[in-house]
């Protein structure tokens, strides 16, 4: 009888195995065949460096340097001997350069004055139609692409840039006011960056309601899955700057991650932002401003409370704060959004009182509910950008009102994670 039990529950256990490898399988399949769809190139318009001097590069392995999040981050370097365009001075230490599509910075140290001024306006790529292109390694640029190749700079691997289609053997790039040309054997096309979405969380002790949500999580799993990003030094970018990656305009490293989260529960305060400041991740909440609270609520695991005006400031070290509406995140009838059901003075009223209190460029539709009079509506007022629930990677050519997102359920394995972010 014994052997019999024993019989019956590895049966169990390994038809719970096939299953549950069979649902990951489909998981897997399903995430592959999202980031195997391809960018779509667009214009980049209105290009112009204006250029006021030039500069000629003094040593070798001169660095350009990006800002991102305020920070410098070399994103190429220079030959010696190469003179460059500069539009302006940046301080009374750097000059401004193009770099791609975006303006970098040069140190006055590394360059000197240059009275030949040889280069014209034809040697800018003035409204380039542009993919992005990650590099697998250091990768040249060269002068030419015919007869004898001069490298006159050199991209940083594992970065992510705007290139234009030249041939079947070379792209295009614009670097420090010069037309430069990129073997593609030395790059692959980028696929686009994932962004996560995350609501509430909850310790598995202490979890009584919320067991079946889809939408919490263990503040183990949310640390599993950050110290992942962490030990493989993925950059955590803002709304504002996944926008610039959608326009052409900004360079990013390959292993690159936006970190979202919707509703702006208590939970996040006190789960999610401290393992977010352990491992330096910067985020994004998308507020319900009618539901912030004057004073932090008592916590109460058995409630989903909302975060307070105090602790959202404990938290602008980590988080920026975009607009998921006023008071219209729910539903009207027939589980249709309030923003896409109420007339269109409330809806427009509403999202900008709420771009008002947390000054919000972005916005996330609630339930993932949008229509085309909700898109026209967050133009009208000055949105840059938009996030639905729908499932994808934000690629080049996406509609930047329309950009896709993960949600982070309990049934994600960190083994799944892993690939979903890579």
């Amino acid at each position: 009888m014994k052997r019999k039990v024993v019989l019956l529950i590895s049966a169990i256990i390994l038809i719970g195995l096939v299953v549950f490898g069979c649902i990951e399988f489909q998981k897997y399949n399903h995430i592959r065949s999202l980031k195997n769809k391809k960018p779509k190139a667009i214009v980049v318009k209105n290009l112009n460096a204006n250029i006021q001097r030039y500069y000629m590069t003094n040593k070798n392995n001169v660095p350009i340097y990006e800002s991102l999040d305020g920070k410098l981050m070399a994103v190429a370097t220079l030959s010696n001997g190469q003179e460059i365009n500069s539009k302006e001075d940046y301080d009374h230490k750097w000059v401004v350069v193009r770099i791609g599509n975006n303006d970098g910075i040069i140190s006055k140290n590394d360059v000197v004055l240059s009275t030949k001024g040889q280069h014209s306006d034809d040697d800018q790529i003035k409204n380039p139609i542009v993919k992005y292109y990650n590099t697998l390694d250091n990768t040249p640029i060269y002068s030419n692409y015919r007869g004898h190749e001069v490298p006159i700079a050199s991209l940083l691997k594992k970065e992510r840039y705007p290139m234009l289609d030249f041939d079947k053997n070379w792209l295009m790039f614009d670097i420090a006011g010069k037309i430069g040309y990129v073997k593609r054997t030395g790059v692959k096309l980028d696929y686009g960056i994932p962004v996560l979405t995350y609501h509430h969380f909850l310790e598995n002790r202490e979890n009584k309601l919320f067991r079946t949500s889809g939408t919490t999580i263990t503040p183990e799993t949310f640390d599993q899955q950050m110290g992942y990003l962490h030990n493989k030094n993925f950059t955590p970018i803002t709304t504002g700057d996944l926008e610039n990656y959608l326009n052409g305009k900004i360079i990013l490293p390959e292993n690159t991650v936006l970190i979202t989260f919707d509703d702006g529960l208590q939970s996040v305060y006190r789960y999610a932002y401290p393992i977010l400041k352990k491992y330096n991740l910067k985020a994004t909440e998308f507020m319900i401003t009618e539901r912030i609270a004057k004073t932090p609520y008592a916590w109460n695991p058995n409630k989903v409370d909302t975060l307070s005006y105090p602790e959202m400031d404990q938290m602008k070290d980590i988080f920026e704060f975009q607009s998921h509406t006023n008071n219209l995140h729910s539903y009207y009838k027939n589980k249709t959004s309030d923003v896409v059901a109420l007339p269109y003075n409330i809806v427009k009223s509403d999202i900008a009182l709420s771009q008002k209190i947390v000054h919000a460029q972005s916005f996330a539709y609630p339930f993932g509910q949008y229509n085309s009079r909700a898109i026209q509506i967050l133009k009208e007022l000055g949105f840059k950008s938009a996030f639905t629930t729908t499932e994808g990677y934000a690629k080049m050519g996406v509609n930047p009102y329309l950009i896709p997102r993960f949600i982070i359920t309990p049934k994600i394995s960190l083994t799944l994670f892993k690939y979903l972010v890579s």
